[in-house]
């Protein structure tokens, strides 16, 4: 599989689980805790798991807050906008680091 397919597959992870902790925020059952046992600690853990991936497909460093902010702000683009795998690789050409 090439990195644009694992982008995609990141892309799309990424965006299911920032969409479930808005829905858990939106009923009311704020996913806090303490720790490694909350539910927001393990949907974030996964949240920032899938950003690292997408991170270091585009050639950039996992802890590179800017590209973390942009790719993040693109999730949040996908969610509301219902934007396709073509949209997603448009991102992906556009920011991704030239090796």
């Amino acid at each position: 599989m090439d990195n644009r397919r694992n982008f995609i597959y990141a892309v799309k992870n990424a965006a299911k689980l920032v969409k479930a902790l808005s829905l858990l925020q939106s009923i009311g059952l704020m996913a806090e805790g303490s720790g490694e046992d909350s539910i927001g600690y393990c949907i974030w853990e996964a949240i920032t798991n899938s950003t690292n991936i997408a991170l270091e497909l585009m050639g950039y460093d996992v802890g590179d807050e800017t590209a973390n902010a942009v790719f993040l702000d693109f999730i949040e683009r996908y969610n509301e906008n219902d934007l396709t795998d073509d949209d997603i690789m448009e991102y992906y050409q556009t920011y991704k680091k030239n090796k």
